[in-house]
Parts: structure tokens; C-alpha cells; sequence
């Protein structure tokens, strides 16, 4: 907009101010947290815990005890069966809502791994939150059934 422009209605949403949430999380996924647990949560550890893989890469990054792990390995383990470039995005989502720390980084072939930890490890609401949406976000893709074992 150039100096003396009118302002439309369309550049700004009328009647609504910009702290104004909706009363229930967004649906990005088709799975979003119950209002329940929503109510214990800060706004970051909301829209963190908002999304399936989020809540899964949270899961699996506990699971290794404060070892760091980077998308690719938690692709290899816990998240098989999900995109490499969506287990990397949702990372650097938690990453930039401070529920995940860059721990390190190396030089692989050629290209920059990115190896993650948890800082919510120990938060009782956080853990609470993730064993409480387990069964919502159902088995983990990769898991293979028995016949396909036979």
C-alpha cells in the first residue's frame, strides 16, 4: 500500500481483532486435539501438540531417552511409512516452538543433518497430552500387519 492509500475492507478482517481465537484448535489434519486437553496447554504447546506427526515425532524423540535424532532416523525407526520432507517440516515446527532444540548439526554427503532433542521430555502436562492422544493418532503407519509378516 503507497502512502494515502485507502485502506479495503478486503486487507483487513472487519469487526474481528487480531488476538481473537477461535474457541476450538484448528483442524489440520482431520485429528485435532480434544477441547479437554487444550485447556492445560500454553498457546505454543497447542498449536505444537495440534498435529498428528508433531505429537508422534514428540513420542519417538522421547522414546530415546535424551539421545538426538535427526528426521531421517526417525524415519528409519519410529516413523517409518511418513515423508522425509514432512517429518523434517513438522520438526522445524516444534523446533520454532521451542519444544524441540537443535543439538547439532553434520556434514553428510554432501548435505547438513539436523539432529533434534526434546525440551519437553519431562513436562507432566506435555506427557499427558501425548499418552492421552496415542490411540487418537492410531497405529504408526509404518507398522506392518501380521499377515504381512506370514
Amino acid at each position: 500500500m503507497e502512502p494515502g492509500d485507502v485502506p479495503r475492507e478486503s486487507d483487513q478482517e472487519v469487526g474481528q481483532e487480531p488476538d481473537q481465537e477461535d474457541a476450538r484448535p484448528r483442524k489440520q489434519d482431520g485429528r485435532p486435539l480434544p477441547l479437554d486437553l487444550t485447556a492445560l496447554l500454553t498457546r505454543n504447546y497447542e498449536q505444537g501438540l495440534d498435529h498428528v506427526t508433531r505429537r508422534r515425532i514428540l513420542r519417538a524423540l522421547h522414546g530415546r531417552a535424551g539421545k538426538d535424532a535427526s528426521p531421517g532416523e526417525l524415519l528409519a525407526g519410529e516413523l517409518s511409512g511418513d515423508a522425509l520432507s514432512g517429518i523434517a517440516y513438522h520438526a522445524k515446527v516444534l523446533r520454532s516452538l521451542e519444544m524441540i532444540h537443535l543439538a547439532r548439526t553434520e556434514q553428510v554427503r554432501g548435505t547438513i543433518r539436523h539432529l533434534y532433542v526434546s525440551n519437553v521430555e519431562d513436562d507432566r502436562v506435555v506427557l499427558s497430552v501425548l499418552a492421552q492422544t496415542e490411540a487418537l493418532d492410531g497405529p504408526d503407519r509404518g507398522e506392518s500387519s501380521e499377515e504381512d509378516a506370514a
